[in-house]
């Protein structure tokens, strides 16, 4: 079939004969720009790297960030969990993002902990002591640093093993201390099946 450029597009984008509808994007092709970011996360080689080094670079507000870390999370997901499996891009891959996955997860952590100290503060004040709003805090930390620890988890199950999922799974992880969640968590990169995350 014969493609061509397709007009008032950027570069690295097909189309073929037009009663086929059928479009090709070539992801090496493409302009980097912060419009084709997404795509080239789905390159590999060069382009891949580059797509890395742009998300290391943008500020934690960018909405590119917080489209792309889940993605590469995803992407991170997907190579074996075995090491014997993996093959060199796939290592390179694992160190040039586990940075970015940690900060993703620690500021996931920290917005639980923002929340559970405003909730701690709103139940101090309700209580109306000194001492409340203290145990509030305190209170407020501790579940905010799980909900934001439950929710990192829960979101890297999802990607990882979908509908196994369930709302058994939930409730196991929101009743569970941060201890166990922070086990369960390092062992999802290399669980097979979701029941090795939960093995105990």
């Amino acid at each position: 079939m014969l493609l061509h450029r397709l007009e008032g597009w950027p570069p690295g984008i097909y189309e073929g004969p037009s009663l086929l509808w059928t479009r090709l994007v070539v992801v090496s092709e493409l302009p980097i720009t912060p419009d084709t970011l997404l795509l080239r996360l789905l390159g590999a080689g060069l382009v891949l790297k580059q797509a890395i080094a742009e998300i290391k670079a943008l500020r934690t507000a960018d909405p590119a960030r917080s489209l792309a870390l889940p993605l590469l999370v995803r992407l991170r997901l997907e190579i074996p969990a075995d090491p014997a499996q993996r093959t060199d891009d796939d290592q390179e891959f694992l160190m040039q993002t586990q940075d970015i996955v940690e900060t993703w997860r620690q500021e996931a952590i920290q917005e639980g902990v923002k929340q559970g100290i405003l909730q701690g503060v709103q139940q101090g004040i309700l209580q109306g002591v000194q001492q409340g709003i203290l145990q509030g805090v305190q209170q407020g930390v501790q579940q905010g640093i799980q909900q934001g620890e439950c929710a990192v988890l829960l979101r890297l199950l999802r990607q990882r093993f979908g509908a196994a999922v369930d709302a058994h799974v939930e409730q196991r992880i929101a009743t569970a201390p941060v201890e166990q969640i922070d086990l369960w968590t390092m062992r999802i990169l290399s669980a097979t099946a979701l029941a090795e995350v939960f093995a105990e």
